[in-house]
This record gives C-alpha cells, structure tokens and sequence, in this order.
C-alpha cells in the first residue's frame, strides 16, 4: 500500500534532516495524506496538524503522523472505525510524552468527513459532517500479471523510475523515522548516554533510508539490524517498535493469521499436487488419498501420483521423482544416486551416480528438482541453511541472500520446471526465494505451529502447508487482489 503525501509543513530543524519537497513555516505544521488507490479512496484522506511551532512540538507531531497514518490504513473497515483506531493508537503515543500540544485531525471520506481535536493526551469527541461526502472514482483494476509475485518486483521498477509521487513518499517515510527518533531523543530520559546512544541510531536510519531509495534492501536491513540493537539498550519502545516494523518490510515478511484451514481424519505426512490435483498418503500404509479442498473431501483411490509410485520402491528416505528417474541424495558417498523407473512392470533400474565430480554433501538434508538439482546443507555448529545447485551433475553458483533470521532446520524445499521459485519450510516459517537465490516473501502466521510439507499449484498462485493433521491454504492471487 502506497499513500501520497499532498503537503508537508514543518518547521526549521525537520527541515534540515529531510529533503527540498517539505516546506517550513512558522505559523503551522500540517501534514497531509492523499489516498491513493481504490483501497485507500475507500477509507479517505487524512490530515493531522498544529498551530504551535517549537522544535519539540515538531517532533511528536511528525510520530503522530506516522502512527494515525499506519493505523488509518492497516486495513478493511469503515472510515469512521479506522479513524477511531487511529486516535487510539495516537493517544497513547502522546501519553509517552510530557507536553501540551493541540492537534487537530482531519479525515475526509466516503461517509462523510470527521474532525477532532486534543490536547495533552486525551481526543475530544469527534465531529462529522456527513454533508461533505468524498467522491470516489474508482479506477479500472490492472491486469494481473500470471506470477503474481511480480508485485515485488514492480515495485522495485516504480522505484528506480523515481516518479515525483513516489519522492514525496520516500521523503515522508525518512522525516517519519527522523521524527520518531528525534522526539525521543529531545524528552532524555537516562541522561546523555541515551542521547548517545539515540543519536548513533537516527544516524543508521537515515543510512537505512537511503538504501531503501537505492533499492539496496541488504545494506537497509544491515543498518535497521544496527539501530534496532543500540535502541534495545536505551528502553524505547516507541522507536524499537518502528524499527522492528521496517526490518519487517526489508524482510518481505507476510504475516496470514485466519488462513482456510482442512483437518484431516488420517495421518499423513506429505502432500502432492500433480495434474492440477491435491493428494495427501496415509502414513500408516503409504495409500494414496484425493483431496477437495473447497468441499473438505477426502477420497480413497487405487493408484496415486507415478513420483509416490517410484518411491515406494527406494529405501533412501531423501529422493526425488523428475521425469522417468528418481533422485536420492547419498552424503556419505557425498552423491546423487540416479535411477529409471520402469512404469510397466513398477521396478527401478541399476543405481548411477549423477554428479561427474563428488562435492561435499556430509551435511545435506533434502533436494528438489526444476531440471539442475538444489540440494539443502545445514552447518552443523550455526544449525543454518544453505542450498547448493547442481545442473547435468555439475555444480552451480548459487547463494541465498542474507536475511535477518536465516533460515534452519528446514523440513521440506520445493521446486519445480514449472514453478517460478524456491520453497524452503520451516516448522514456523515458509520463505520463498527466487532461481537466483532473491528473497521473495517470507510467510509468518500464529497457525504455524509444526508444518510438515508444502504443495504449490504450477501457477504459483496456491501454496498448500501440511501443519499437524490440518492442510493450511495460502492465496496469493486473493492476498494481491
């Protein structure tokens, strides 16, 4: 979600800090959101503002901005309960705060337009006047692109093209993270080591601000990573919050917490989905199982996926089923075993060793296949991730990028030809990197609590997790929409 910033006045020390877009005066501050998009027309715009002008009263009016705005527009609901969430939100924010500052907010929107005023930290009632209605024009949707992830990567196109639009907003973000640092740093609490401390970490993220304008998503996180520990010692939770949120963006983390959910009356510990169908196997006797998600079914059938029918006939619990062959991984030999599947009389072929030259693979845990085969190591003293790729058995560069938390103790990783990324799974975590190792999007929900396998449609639209005995649905076409 993107908000346009129409007006930013502030006076003479934000001004220093922040870009030639915001204007200083000294009989007001104001700041001003636009909604942009017909998700945002739907909620309106918003204005929050005050007469008085000292340095300090810039500051917290600047965190404000920041919290009511956040608030305003996290998510679906009526203007009128948005712009309440958003008080709250702001009133204890004041409440952090020993100063009598007069704001007046603002928010025009579709039922009407609602203003309220405060003073110390306490809202008055709110005012509306259901006359002034905003008009919305709704805006034809854009066609969606097939790989729905691509919303990443077109924003990253947006911003390299630095439209005036989005310098407001790049400029608007940086005096938000300015101000909420600032306002800390001027009401000391612990003396001037905490301003030390606060004035090391505003420097980091006016850094990390930079990097973001610079689509340099490694150096923003590494400097947010440095910020968010110095403010961990300094006992604000106002900033530590922010921080955390940001690292949060840089990350690409996606929080699902009311998933569609599909408990099964079997125990099972995979899931398949092959010709467009989902299937999950018994674990008691390896027999396969049709599933209907939308219905909640479950059907016994005969004959399962040909890859279920291959490895039951191998005994090496890490394989792989492509094409006619199964792949299984061999560490001790530091290997790929191949071998052909003979669908006529269900046997395998004599074993082969895949890879032309040996690797190290002492530590490797799972593979998956798209043609070139990624095989997962774990370091054995961090516990931490890595995947190695091998194509025609020879091996590949290959890194995953650098993220906050790393991924370990992975228990399934996914691909496919016909699949445009790499699924890693975790007990509590689903990240979704690139073919050359970019994070995409990691997944995060309170219903995670022992995932077990993943399944993804060719499109990479559905994601299917196997968590305990229930089935867990990811849209990503819906979550785009």
């Amino acid at each position: 979600m993107t908000t346009n910033v129409k007006q930013v006045t502030f006076c003479f020390l934000i001004c220093h800090y922040s870009n030639p877009l915001l204007q200083c005066q000294k009989e007001k501050m104001k700041i001003t959101y636009t909604a942009n998009g017909e998700f945002e027309e739907s909620l309106g715009n918003l204005s929050i503002e005050t007469k008085s002008h000292s340095e300090k009263s810039s500051y917290l009016l600047n965190l404000l901005a920041s919290t009511i705005r956040r608030e305003f527009y996290s998510k679906e609901r009526s203007p009128l309960e948005a712009f309440k969430a958003a008080l709250s939100r702001a009133g204890a924010v004041l409440e952090d705060f020993e100063i009598n500052l007069k704001v007046t907010v603002r928010s025009t929107t579709p039922e009407g337009s609602f203003l309220v005023q405060s003073r110390g930290s306490n809202f008055g009632k709110i005012k509306v006047n259901k006359e002034k209605i905003m008009k919305i024009q709704k805006k034809p949707k854009k066609k969606q692109n097939p790989n729905k992830f691509d919303r990443l990567a077109q924003l990253a196109e947006k911003q390299k093209k630095l439209k005036s639009s989005e310098k407001i907003f790049l400029g608007a973000y940086g005096v938000a993270i300015v101000g909420l640092v600032l306002s800390i740093f001027l009401f000391p609490r612990n003396g001037s080591n905490n301003q030390d401390i606060l004035a090391d970490a505003l420097k980091k993220v006016n850094q990390a601000e930079q990097a973001i304008s610079n689509e340099d998503s490694a150096e923003a996180r590494m400097k947010l990573e440095e910020a968010k520990e110095l403010v961990n010692s300094s006992n604000n939770g106002q900033i530590q919050t922010e921080i955390e949120d940001q690292l949060d963006k840089v990350n690409k983390i996606i929080k699902k917490n009311d998933l569609p959910l599909f408990l099964l009356d079997f125990q099972t510990k995979e899931l398949l989905i092959d010709e467009g169908k989902l299937y999950a196997r018994k674990a008691t006797d390896l027999s396969p199982r049709l599933l209907d998600f939308g219905r909640r079914q479950v059907t016994a059938i005969e004959e399962g996926p040909i890859a279920w029918e291959a490895k039951k006939l191998s005994n090496e619990a890490n394989t792989i089923f492509y094409g006619t062959y199964l792949y299984s991984l061999d560490p001790t030999n530091n290997q790929v075993i191949k071998q052909r599947y003979f669908k006529q009389n269900n046997t395998l072929g004599d074993k082969t060793n895949w890879l032309k030259e040996k690797d190290d693979l002492l530590n490797s845990k799972l593979l998956t296949i798209d043609g070139s085969i990624y095989v997962s190591l774990s370091d054995p003293k961090t516990g931490t991730a890595s995947l190695k790729k091998f194509y025609k058995g020879e091996g590949q560069g290959f890194e995953l990028a650098e993220i906050t938390n790393q991924p370990k103790n992975l228990v399934k990783i996914f691909t496919s030809d016909k699949h445009d990324f790499i699924y890693l799974l975790e007990p509590t975590r689903v990240l979704v990197y690139t073919k050359e190792g970019e994070l995409e999007a990691q997944y995060l929900s309170l219903q995670f609590s022992n995932l077990l396998d993943i399944a993804v449609v060719n499109d990479d639209q559905k994601i299917y997790l196997l968590n305990n005995n229930e089935i867990l649905l990811i849209d990503v076409e819906t979550e785009e929409e």
